[in-house]
């Protein structure tokens, strides 16, 4: 694992949002793919951000995004295929990729129940 605090945030596409990550989960995909699983296909990509589940709070909207706003928190998921994962400060979703958060629930709580 490397940690940097050099790492710009890339341009959003239209229909991308960026959030900024209150929690993280690790789950069995990660372990795994740190483990090794996958590396045919994420060889040429190396070195990966690995994560596939974020809640936090959204920083930036891409111009095609009507179902966020800045300052709303949101949770969802990436792809298991997706190159750039969610152990980052910053992280960047499809609009379809998140929901709201619940507000009575935690950024923690609302991750460790998609985990279940």
């Amino acid at each position: 694992m490397e940690l940097r605090d050099d790492v710009s945030v890339p341009n959003l596409n239209p229909n991308e949002v960026l959030v900024r990550a209150r929690a993280v989960s690790v789950n069995p995909l990660d372990t795994r793919m740190r483990a090794g699983y996958g590396r045919s296909i994420f060889q040429p990509l190396l070195p990966i951000i690995l994560g596939r589940d974020v809640s936090g709070e959204v920083v930036d909207v891409g111009g095609s995004v009507r179902s966020f706003r800045v300052g709303q928190e949101v949770f969802g998921a990436l792809h298991p295929t997706a190159a750039r994962g969610t152990y980052a400060d910053y992280v960047i979703l499809s609009e379809d990729q998140l929901v709201p958060k619940p507000p009575s629930m935690s950024h923690v709580v609302i991750l460790s129940g998609l985990n279940i």
